[in-house]
């Protein structure tokens, strides 16, 4: 899998900006900040987060103390294979 470019998203949640890759079930331009990451992923199944977010650490960032550069540059093959 191509990685594709970090960009600056406005998170879904929350309306801040925030760097992460575009998701397909994501309106263009929208992502998951790490704060509401964090908040969701204690809500949610990690197949709910993947199928609505994308893959966390790749797509958007794991939690609220990561940095721009935390996220891979590819996406975990383990992380694929919820979305299969």
């Amino acid at each position: 899998m191509q990685s594709s470019p970090v960009l600056t998203l406005t998170c879904s949640c929350c309306t801040s900006s925030t760097p992460g890759r575009q998701w397909h079930n994501r309106d263009e331009g929208f992502g998951l900040c790490g704060k509401c990451a964090e908040w969701l992923s204690g809500k949610e199944t990690p197949a709910i987060m993947q199928s609505t977010y994308g893959i966390a650490g790749y797509h958007y960032p794991a939690s609220s103390n990561a940095a721009l550069s935390d996220l891979e540059q590819s996406p975990d093959a383990n992380a694929l294979s919820l979305h299969s």
